[in-house]
């Protein structure tokens, strides 16, 4: 990732975390490779607005034929979207994307939110790499 992505890509998970309420930290989501918070009901609103403000472009399972290919196979790969999930994508022009996944729980009180750099075509970055990458861009406890 050069650095001119590497700075937009700070910018918007700033931006982000900026929006995370008190006592919300960053974790790092062996699963998924990717950062994870986790917040209550109370947040959604404010965490929804920062999320729609930094990514443009929000992909729900019913609009997921409609997103870019390389965006597509990665939520198909990834994250198998379901009914009231969304996945934000920062779509750049370079060889890497910044994805969040928006997961609300099933006790209608949690939502989960996964941060993740991918990179644009080719095999997905190796458990390393990814880590390292997204080290840079948000506080991981």
């Amino acid at each position: 990732m050069d650095d001119s992505t590497l700075s937009r890509f700070r910018g918007i998970c700033t931006a982000v975390c900026a929006a995370l309420p008190t006592g919300s930290e960053w974790q790092w989501d062996d699963r998924f490779e990717v950062g994870l918070a986790s917040f209550d009901a109370s947040s959604r609103e404010a965490m929804l607005a920062a999320l729609r403000e930094r990514f443009p472009l929000a992909i729900e399972a019913q609009t997921l034929k409609a997103a870019p290919k390389d965006i597509q196979k990665i939520i198909k790969d990834v994250f198998d979207l379901k009914a009231g999930q969304l996945v934000f994508a920062a779509e750049q022009e370079s060889d890497a994307m910044l994805l969040a996944a928006w997961w609300p729980w099933g006790d209608g009180q949690t939502t989960s939110l996964r941060i993740g750099v991918y990179p644009r075509g080719g095999k997905p970055f190796d458990a390393e790499t990814a880590h390292t990458s997204l080290a840079a861009l948000l506080p991981l406890s």
